[in-house]
């Protein structure tokens, strides 16, 4: 799902954007390993370039090249949020 979502990101940015963002919010308990899988699943995207450093334990960077001009990327910051589900009445 997240790849798909780079992917369509990707395919929203012109070449004058330089930053752009993704914030995904979970339901799933094992928060955790949503994180995990995040930290995984972006080195996966097919225009990956390289890890950046962003000081957060729920945010992510990174830079992309652009799907069309490979000398130009995008830094893109990826925000998650754990949503809990509200208990059954």
């Amino acid at each position: 799902m997240l790849l798909a979502t780079i992917d369509q990101l990707l395919g929203y940015l012109t070449w004058r954007d330089s930053k752009a963002g993704i914030l995904l919010f979970s339901r799933n308990a094992d928060f955790t390993a949503v994180l995990a899988q995040i930290q995984g699943c972006r080195r996966q995207a097919p225009n990956f370039v390289r890890h950046l450093s962003y000081a957060s334990e729920t945010g992510f960077r990174f830079a992309l090249k652009n799907k069309t001009d490979s000398g130009r990327e995008h830094v893109v910051t990826l925000l998650a949020f754990h949503v809990p589900r509200s208990p059954e009445p």
